[in-house]
């Protein structure tokens, strides 16, 4: 992969990380709040989950999205700036995990996981495509 291909990898791919990571955000505010609700009038018992599985689900969301709009932000800035490039490697690499756990809680607490799985799948491989291209910028710089 040449270099200007991966400033432009980056920049799209930033772009793109950064509208769903704030929309995840929202998101992630949502659960957070909806998983107050239902533990503070019992209902999660209906559920059959414990409290502490829909906090650390909503809370692991909520760090995703903090993840995923982070690394889109470095993203972008590492298009114009190639020798930022180290922080989006650690962030895919970041993004890539948490999108792997995400993956098993939901396959865990949920009876339909296929389109878990193919979001997830499809997560992991823009992070490896960020990845790449960020590499590619790292080793450009030596």
């Amino acid at each position: 992969m040449s270099v200007e291909a991966s400033k432009k990898i980056l920049k799209v791919m930033g772009i793109i990380s950064i509208v769903f990571g704030a929309i995840a955000l929202i998101i992630a505010g949502i659960a957070l709040a909806g998983v107050g609700a239902l533990v503070s009038m019992g209902l999660h018992d209906l559920l059959g989950v414990s409290a502490g599985s829909l906090w650390f689900a909503a809370i692991l969301s909520l760090v995703a999205a903090i993840v995923t709009l982070l690394l889109g932000i470095f993203c972008v800035i590492a298009s114009k700036k190639t020798e930022k490039a180290m922080p989006v490697i650690v962030l895919a690499c970041l993004d890539i995990i948490l999108s792997i756990v995400s993956m098993i809680l939901t396959i865990k607490t949920s009876e339909s996981a296929t389109s878990t799985i193919v979001s997830t799948v499809i997560s992991v491989a823009l992070s490896v495509l960020i990845f790449l291209a960020a590499n590619t910028l790292k080793k450009s710089n030596g």
